[in-house]
């Protein structure tokens, strides 16, 4: 009578064992999963640092283009040259300056009235 009362508890006790290893393995996978998610964090905020750099870069560099532009106009204008600057000079053609034709008018091909 012992066998027939303990013979249903088995496969309960192997469903439980079956469970309880599936949860084990779901924690390890979520271990893993956790560890790349982390290293993947740290990979994307290196990735920001530097798009951060090259944005303070380039915005630096955009501070200081007009006040270079505006001296340059600036000496410009009083007539100084900027070192190393060739001074500016009217574009010379190699032929010789031709003086212009008139343009020819039409003339009207009917008589003039008298």
């Amino acid at each position: 009578m012992a066998d027939t009362v303990t013979t249903p508890a088995v496969p309960l006790f192997q469903k439980a064992h079956s469970r309880m290893m599936t949860l084990h393995r779901v924690d390890e996978q979520l271990g893993q999963l956790l560890q790349q998610r982390t290293t993947i964090q740290q990979e994307l905020r290196s990735i920001q640092a530097q798009i951060n750099s090259e944005f303070e870069r380039v915005t630096k560099m955009d501070e200081e283009a007009p006040a270079k532009i505006l001296s340059q106009i600036s000496e410009i204008a009083k007539g100084n040259v900027m070192p190393g600057a060739a001074p500016a000079t009217p574009e010379t053609s190699e032929e010789p300056l031709r003086p212009q034709a008139k343009v020819a008018r039409r003339l009207d091909t009917k008589p003039a009235a008298v």
